[in-house]
């Protein structure tokens, strides 16, 4: 899964340009993605954001660019769970509300699908019912041998003689 610059800059609780800013100060940390050349959209990696979320930390704690850089081989990243963590995650968050409406949606369809397959189900069993009632009757008037007299109903047209 991979997220837009917009994306991670929500996440970080900061601006694009930021994001931007530091994909390209630490692009040696970052997948090829984070920074793809020119006239192409930056697509971030969860390890991309855990390393960007390392760096919002340590910049919001007042350490360097420089001394960030040296830190993150070695470093405790976040873990995904830990970046949202002090930020409002309500269902105001757009990329919260945007999965939601997904689940939801999908959640929908399916019951739809379900509902639909059972409605099938319901068609193919009347209609082999009604094949059965068919067999039946056209029994019944083979058995009669044809006296319609006797039995008053046809099979094929299924009108009252």
């Amino acid at each position: 899964m991979t997220h837009t610059v917009g994306q991670v800059a929500d996440l970080l609780d900061t601006s694009g340009s930021t994001v931007r800013r530091w994909a390209n100060e630490f692009a040696d940390h970052l997948s090829g993605g984070a920074n793809p050349g020119k006239g192409t959209a930056r697509q971030f990696t969860d390890d991309d954001l855990r390393i960007l979320g390392y760096v919002a930390s340590r910049t919001a704690a007042g350490i360097p660019v420089a001394e960030i850089a040296r830190e993150l081989p070695t470093a405790s990243l976040p873990s995904l769970a830990d970046l949202g963590h002090g930020r409002d995650m309500t269902p105001d968050n757009s990329l919260v509300v945007g999965l939601a409406g997904v689940l939801a949606s999908s959640q929908d369809t399916q019951r739809q699908i379900a509902a639909s397959l059972d409605r099938l189900t319901d068609i193919a069993d009347l209609r082999a019912e009604l094949e059965d009632l068919r067999r039946r009757v056209a029994d019944l008037e083979r058995a009669s041998h044809g006296h319609s007299d006797r039995f008053p109903y046809r099979a094929t047209d299924n009108t009252h003689d």
